[in-house]
């Protein structure tokens, strides 16, 4: 889910795969409305508001052109005006760098197709990367390549330095042993790697589903809802500061102080960003969380 900036609307976009996708009112003062993709082209769950809030932006699948694009709708009527490469295939999560025009896009690099839902073709063949683009213009600034072949980036969050903390879903051998989350410099564009453990690696099962950051602690968060494991560190030297094991946890945001974790089971967790082994509280509701948390107070 995506909250405007404005917190007056809230917009949920299908996944899995699907093509529909819905904006409801937060103050409860207009119906919710329905909005489709176009034609030849289905959602992958993420999208963006302008910071003006004017255009909605949200990643898609040209499936028969085997390409990603970013359409921009209209925030208020949501009808697409515009539309213009992802700058990979099957872009996921996009954000904002701090200067409100570019966009920075986690292309997955799987092939997929409606006609086979959730079958991953062309493994082989496999290209991820993260693509730096204009939204004025939609030009591609800059893509950088993930550092390995089948190490998909999925998720990513960005911090008030343009570090992109990135979350991989990893599709190689199941006996493989590699990093599921790095940091890169937007400016300088080199990867850094987080110093945990190959034991650490291998807890997440070759899956993270979420990444935040908080800006205070400088600290990064990542969810693995197959290894039960939250992990948490520097994000200027990489160090593995704490975890927690939380079964089938995945979602994770930062609100007033606290790092926001969910699972599938119905657990809320808030942990202190000081100290991410004092857990302030925990509640568990009669629900299923998804892979995601947007954390929003309502007025």
């Amino acid at each position: 889910m995506l909250v405007s900036p404005s917190g007056r609307h809230a917009v949920m976009i299908g996944r899995r795969p699907a093509a529909e996708g819905v904006r409801i009112s937060l103050g409860n003062d207009e119906s919710p409305r329905l909005f489709r993709a176009r034609s030849g082209r289905h959602f992958y769950g993420h999208a963006v508001y302008s910071r003006d809030e004017n255009y909605l932006f949200t990643t898609e699948n040209d499936f028969n052109g085997g390409r990603g694009t970013i359409a921009v709708r209209d925030a208020i009527t949501l009808q697409q005006v515009d539309e213009f490469p992802s700058g990979g295939v099957g872009p996921h999560q996009l954000a904002w760098l701090n200067d409100g025009r570019t966009l920075v896009v986690a292309n997955g690099g799987i092939r997929t197709h409606p006609a086979r839902p959730r079958k991953k073709l062309d493994l082989a063949n496999m290209a991820s990367n993260l693509a730096f683009i204009d939204q004025a213009s939609g030009k591609i600034l800059k893509t950088v390549r993930s550092p390995e072949q089948h190490s998909s980036i999925r998720h990513l969050a960005v911090s008030k330095l343009d570090e992109v903390v990135v979350g991989i879903q990893y599709e190689g051998a199941v006996t493989d042993t590699v990093p599921l989350s790095l940091v890169l410099d937007a400016a300088a564009l080199e990867w850094r790697l987080p110093l945990l453990t190959p034991e650490n690696w291998q807890g997440l099962h070759h899956y993270v589903a979420s990444v935040a950051i908080d800006d205070t602690t400088r600290t990064a968060a990542i969810s693995s809802p197959r290894g039960n494991q939250v992990y948490f560190f520097s994000i200027d030297d990489g160090r593995l500061t704490h975890s927690q094991t939380v079964r089938d946890v995945a979602g994770i945001a930062v609100h007033n102080r606290s790092f926001v974790t969910t699972s599938g089971l119905g657990a809320v967790r808030y942990s202190d960003v000081q100290s991410p082994s004092v857990v302030i509280r925990e509640h568990v509701e009669p629900l299923r969380w998804d892979n995601h948390v947007t954390v929003h107070r309502l007025s």
